[in-house]
């Protein structure tokens, strides 16, 4: 009788020794289960991956608010709102800190029955993209525009403000407090239902055209797939060119030296404001700061992910860099117009193959589309993830601050160890008891609740995910899955093979061929951003997944390699617009590879060979 191919299953998986309990910290509907229930049954017959793309890190409770609203709001836009006929969207669960994600479908009867409503709604978007691009453009600033306006003070007054009295209000801090809380909450599922409007058609958009090409060019590569949609022009590109632009006016200025002499920009900023030039370059940079510095240090899904307008020690580093480029006679930015070309004659090179009208006019119409949708990718993750993101991490940190005046915390960023559920009945005790003259209760039950939250998320950063649970499929035909997170057939098959080799055993892995071209280069195994500070040029990158904010490192690493992410990854797509070979999508690189070690990395066939061990 055969093995059935399956990875552990979720209920099964051990518990890590002093973390028990740790299921309150999280809302209860994010665990798996307990019991002998249909809801257990159904849980032990998914399969669950991990999501590396998006949280390498374990989940604190409050930033696993994001987490929350895109499992509901992808979900509701896939099945409810544009009611794709083969998809009702992902569900979510955490395990030791850990997000898994499940493709879930809907009834095989039920899939005829939606087809006239997923093409009257989604051909009502795709035939005005752009024209919705732009009114999305407003929607989403509106929420931005609002999010600034939301402040809770650092301390609560001995007594209210004279405006409560002789404006006749009706009512007082308190009231404004807890409503700007119910706001900023509010808010943060705003965002994510605007976030999730436009996005799954435009990984619509590209998952038809990777079909199609499939279709008509049997063998197709993945390489040449992402060759024709290259020349992105999105806003994710715009914080590191202006830093090139940054780098460029101060070497003009002839203040370079002075930038390249200091680790801090407060120490920088006091010499340069000492000078006409300095004080000119200070005056640029205070002019692109709003917005184009509310670039996240990481991915912006964790509130350790600090704008850059929040550490300003990080641009600082990528403007020395780029400074040193220049003077090095060196290109600092993206080689757009090599890009484009390059995706005009693969296109053109294709579309010649093609012998019939039909097939010729299919070819323009997936072409042309996957190309319009491309504008929302590369562009609603710099204002939802990356600017959105760092508002609210700032308003927490701000109502942390409140709290730790009345003694319910001792540091403003425990806020983060309380879900979004657990802090409205503690701030309202927090104001209760400041209307009343007495200790908040929350100030005697929650400091020791986040000591002992610490201590199980320092457990769980110690933990290595496992990269699936459950039934393996025998094929993956979840087109997302692929086309995102890099979870195929073959990369199931290495997962359950994996279990069984030791790590200095591999001398090869694969994964796609994100980006063309092949290097030699001795490996750099990044998993925190202080990493990303020791890159040297001809490093190849080696991570679980390369964040927007590392776009400055692509101008000196010689390639890239990802543990997760399929063709339209981010890794791939930053990759292919700086022309540099990237591997994306291989599982478990940065358990195998270590620092040191020689690579191959070839982005035309996607594999990774491991050419010298490190010693």
């Amino acid at each position: 009788m055969a093995t059935e191919r399956r990875f552990i299953d979720p209920h099964e998986v051990p518990s890590i020794p002093g973390t028990e309990g740790w299921e309150e910290m999280y809302p209860y509907y994010y665990v798996f289960g307990k019991g002998k229930t249909e809801r257990e049954k159904y849980e032990s017959s998914q399969f669950w991956f991990y999501d590396g793309v998006h949280y390498p890190f374990p989940m604190h409770p409050l930033d696993l608010i994001w987490d929350d609203m895109w499992h509901m709001t992808l979900s509701g836009f896939v099945s409810k709102v544009f009611v794709i006929p083969n998809s009702n969207g992902v569900d979510h669960k955490i395990l030791n800190g850990y997000i898994y994600l499940a493709g879930t479908f809907p009834p095989k009867e039920e899939e005829e029955k939606r087809v006239p409503y997923v093409m009257a709604r989604t051909g009502h978007y795709y035939e005005r993209y752009e024209e919705l691009y732009k009114v999305w453009m407003t929607k989403m600033m509106a929420v931005i525009d609002e999010m600034k306006t939301i402040h809770f003070p650092a301390t609560l007054p001995w007594v209210s403000d004279d405006s409560y009295v002789f404006e006749h209000k009706g009512y007082f801090e308190s009231d404004e407090i807890l409503r700007a809380y119910d706001r900023m909450i509010q808010l943060a599922q705003r965002a994510w239902q605007l976030h999730m409007e436009m996005d799954g058609l435009a990984y619509g958009g590209y998952v038809n055209f990777i079909y199609t090409m499939r279709d008509l060019f049997p063998g197709i590569t993945d390489k040449a797939i992402g060759q024709m949609l290259t020349g992105f022009t999105g806003e994710m590109f715009r914080p590191p060119a202006e830093l090139q632009k940054l780098a460029q006016f101060a070497t003009d200025l002839g203040i370079g030296e002075t930038i390249k002499a200091s680790d801090k920009w407060t120490d920088m900023g006091a010499k340069l404001g000492q000078t006409e030039p300095g004080k000119k370059w200070l005056a640029e940079v205070e002019a692109v700061r709003e917005p184009w510095f509310e670039m996240s240090i990481g991915g912006g899904w964790h509130h350790m992910d600090v704008a850059w307008n929040d550490n300003l020690d990080v641009p600082l580093a990528h403007i020395k860099n780029y400074i040193k480029m220049l003077e090095k006679g060196e290109r600092i930015d993206r080689p757009t117009e090599e890009v484009e070309k390059e995706r005009h004659r693969v296109a053109a090179e294709y579309r010649g193959l093609i012998t019939n009208d039909k097939d010729r006019e299919v070819f323009d119409q997936r072409l042309g589309l996957a190309r319009m949708v491309s504008i929302f990718p590369e562009s609603h993750q710099f204002y939802i993830e990356n600017w959105f993101h760092a508002l609210f991490y700032r308003r927490a940190k701000e109502l942390g601050q409140m709290f730790v005046s009345r003694g319910v915390l001792k540091d403003k960023d425990d806020i983060f160890f309380l879900n979004r559920f657990e802090i409205y009945p503690i701030l309202y005790d927090t104001l209760a008891s400041w209307c009343t003259g007495v200790p908040p209760v929350a100030s005697y039950e929650i400091p020791p609740k986040i000591a002992r939250r610490k201590e199980i998320y320092n457990k769980f950063k110690q933990w290595s995910p496992l990269p699936a649970l459950g039934p393996a499929p025998d094929v993956v035909t979840e087109p997302n899955s692929i086309v995102l997170w890099g979870v195929t057939t073959e990369k199931i098959d290495m997962w359950l093979h994996a279990a069984g080799v030791k790590p200095e055993d591999v001398k090869e892995l694969r994964g796609f061929a994100g980006s063309s071209g092949v290097v030699e280069g001795t490996a750099k195994v990044c998993l925190e951003l202080e990493d990303i500070a020791d890159l040297k040029a001809g490093d190849v990158l080696v991570g679980r997944m390369t964040a927007a904010s590392w776009a400055p490192a692509f101008n000196v690493i010689a390639a890239c390699v990802t543990d997760i992410g399929g063709t339209f990854c981010h890794a791939a797509i930053v990759a292919r617009e700086y022309k540099m070979p990237a591997v994306v999508g291989v599982g478990n690189g940065t358990e195998i590879i270590k620092t040191g070690d020689k690579l191959r990395v070839d982005g035309d066939t996607g594999v990774v060979t491991i050419l010298e061990r490190a010693r």
